[in-house]
């Protein structure tokens, strides 16, 4: 049972890392919030975990800002137990939509720490349609910018219903894009 645990815990571990490096386009180094797991002389490392992610080969490589413990993770598209947000089809990046959340989820929405400022704007502008509908309208760059924070704040959390929030958040704002990803692609 204990190897079970540990399994898990390892499984958690790196999906988190492979979360947090689909958060920016391939080739960017991102600075997690994920402490290092070595103990240097039986003290625990200060560092913290810091990914890159490749898409040719699919490969992750991660290191510890203050140890240099690293590693490379193989084949990780596909990994369960993380919400993995990557890009959709870059033809229609700049096709204007909106999206519809009620007051829970726009709530949900504005509790992420949101640094991009057209993605902050475009949540903190939105338009209150009654008393239970809001509307956000920006491109799909701007919606996919602001899935990325979505996903690399669910993350961040312990507490797996949190997590189950912010996944059913991104789901449904995918949803409300799907007709604009499927339109694009067939008029390319």
């Amino acid at each position: 049972m204990r190897l079970r645990s540990i399994l898990i815990t390892h499984s958690e571990y790196f999906s988190r890392m492979v979360s947090a490096a689909t958060f920016a386009p391939p080739g960017n180094e991102i600075q997690t919030f994920l402490k290092c797991r070595k103990r240097p002389d039986r003290k625990p490392c200060p560092g913290e975990i810091i990914v890159r992610l490749e898409e040719d080969p699919p490969q992750l490589h991660w290191w510890c800002s203050s140890c240099g413990h690293s590693g490379v993770i193989k084949n990780w598209k596909g990994v369960m137990g993380a919400i993995i947000h990557t890009e959709e089809d870059a033809s229609c990046e700049h096709c204007d939509c909106s999206i519809k959340l009620n007051t829970e989820e726009y709530s949900s929405l504005k509790e992420i720490n949101i640094i991009e400022p057209q993605a902050k704007s475009a949540v903190s502008s939105a338009h209150f349609l009654d008393d239970d509908l809001v509307e956000i309208s920006g491109s799909v760059t701007l919606f996919n910018t602001i899935m990325g924070y979505i996903a690399f704040e669910a993350n961040q959390f312990e507490k797996r219903n949190r997590y189950i929030v912010f996944d059913n958040l991104i789901n449904k704002i995918k949803s409300q894009l799907s007709p604009v990803y499927n339109a694009s692609t067939h008029h390319t």
